[in-house]
Order: C-alpha cells, then sequence, then structure tokens
C-alpha cells in the first residue's frame, strides 16, 4: 500500500475512491466460531472477543473483500488491528 492504491497481490489494485467502508468485525460468513482456530472452535469471548475478527473492505460497487492478515491456526487471531488505522487514513483520501 502506498498514497495512491492498496495492490492486493496480482489479484487486485484499489484506489481509495474504490473503498467505501473499512472495518473490523465478524459476519454472518465468518464469525467468532471460525475464528476458534485450533481451539476447537471455541468463540474469544471478553477482552479478546475481536480477536479473530477479520479486515472487511467494503468497496462502492457492492462488493465486500474479507481478509484475514497474519493468520494463526493455532489461536484462530491474526493481525488485522495494526493495518486498521492505516486503511482508515488510505480510505480517508478520497475525492
Amino acid at each position: 500500500m502506498n498514497a495512491e492504491r492498496l495492490v492486493l497481490g496480482s489479484w487486485r489494485t484499489l484506489l481509495p475512491d474504490d473503498i467505501a467502508r473499512v472495518s473490523r468485525r465478524f459476519i454472518p460468513e465468518y464469525g467468532r466460531f471460525e475464528a476458534g482456530g485450533a481451539r476447537g472452535g471455541f468463540p474469544s469471548l471478553g477482552n479478546i472477543a475481536r480477536l479473530g475478527a477479520p479486515l472487511l473492505l467494503e468497496l462502492k460497487s457492492n462488493e465486500c473483500i474479507v481478509a484475514l492478515i497474519d493468520f494463526s491456526l493455532w489461536s484462530g487471531a491474526n493481525d488485522v488491528s495494526s493495518w486498521l488505522p492505516a486503511l482508515e487514513r488510505f480510505v480517508a483520501r478520497t475525492g
């Protein structure tokens, strides 16, 4: 990612204007149970309730990209929280 574009490997490149919203939350297609990892699918609760929540890039084209960054199969955790502030700043550059 740089100031002008977000490159998702060889699959897709997004501009700030392409993204309507970026967030970190569970969705019906990927909930707390799926984020349970090798712990047996037990959901994260309490202070770590959002431990495995995916990154959502909601596009202005009504598409939604769901991403797990540095996903750990053992814990179900990922590194979305460290990317979220930078992606929010990237999207704020629209218009």
